[in-house]
C-alpha cells in the first residue's frame, strides 16, 4: 500500500483469506491438517525504505492484527507471504492501517 503523504503506523490488521471451501473438521473427528493449508503461516511487514517492521511466524489465524513496538511514519507498507500451511496461491481480503 502506498500514500501520497506520509502516514503513522502503529497497528496493522490483516484478514488473510483462508479458503472458506476447506473447513476444519470437528476436534472430534481425526483430520491430518493441523492448521488450513491456504492460511499464510510466515509474512512480514517491511517499510518504504525495505526495513522490517514486524515479522510473524507459525500464525494460523485468519485475522491477525500485528501491533508495532513504536508507531512508525511511512509512506508505503509492504505485505511480504513468506510461506503458509502448505498450499498456494494464497490471498488477502482486506488491511487495515491504525495509529
Amino acid at each position: 500500500m502506498e500514500w501520497a503523504e506520509p502516514r503513522t503506523v502503529g497497528r496493522v490488521v490483516i484478514d488473510f483469506d483462508p479458503d472458506w471451501d476447506h473447513p476444519m473438521e470437528s476436534v472430534i473427528r481425526f483430520h491430518p491438517e493441523r492448521a488450513v493449508p491456504f492460511t499464510v503461516s510466515d509474512f512480514q511487514l517491511e517499510n518504504d525504505t525495505g526495513e522490517i517492521l514486524a515479522v510473524v511466524t507459525g500464525n494460523y489465524l485468519a485475522r491477525r492484527e500485528v501491533r508495532l513496538p513504536e508507531p512508525v511514519s511511512l509512506r508505503r507498507l509492504t505485505l511480504r507471504v513468506l510461506g503458509t500451511h502448505g498450499a498456494y496461491p494464497v490471498a488477502v481480503f482486506g488491511i487495515g492501517v491504525y495509529a
